[in-house]
């Protein structure tokens, strides 16, 4: 498939993740997904969607924005934005009621539409340490 094909399956997984509707997002995603982020491995894509279903589960006002997105044939890397108000148990944290706000960027491999295996890198770990109010944040 062609990188534009591979971003528009990336913009209705967006637009889906925008609606709530995190089922629909997870269509983006290969069963045999793997799904690397910073020290986090998530060995297929029940890991993955358990993992997602949480961060909705623990957030209100979520919005993903792709701020920029290039590659080509079956590679796709994207800089990314998510926002949220935090307002349920996450990872252990407390509902704050704070606004979050996580950049990154995100390598994925394509096989038929679908993401197969994927990098990420972002700054998640520095806002859940401000929700938990942690010394030097």
């Amino acid at each position: 498939m062609s990188f534009e094909q591979n971003e528009a399956a990336l913009m209705r997984a967006v637009n889906a993740w925008n609606a709530g509707d995190v089922d629909s997002y997870l269509d983006l995603y290969d069963e045999r997904l793997k799904l690397h982020a910073g020290t986090y491995e998530f060995p297929d894509k029940n890991s993955v969607a358990e993992m997602y279903r949480g961060f909705f589960a623990a957030t209100t006002d979520l919005v993903l924005t792709i701020d920029e997105a290039f590659g080509d044939s079956d590679k796709l890397c994207a800089r990314y934005t998510v926002t949220a108000r935090h307002t349920g148990d996450l990872m252990g944290i407390p509902p704050t009621g704070a606004e979050i706000s996580i950049i990154g960027i995100t390598i994925m491999h394509f096989e038929n539409g679908r993401v197969l295996e994927r990098w990420d890198i972002d700054d998640s770990a520095e806002q859940f340490a401000k929700l938990r109010g942690d010394a030097g944040h």
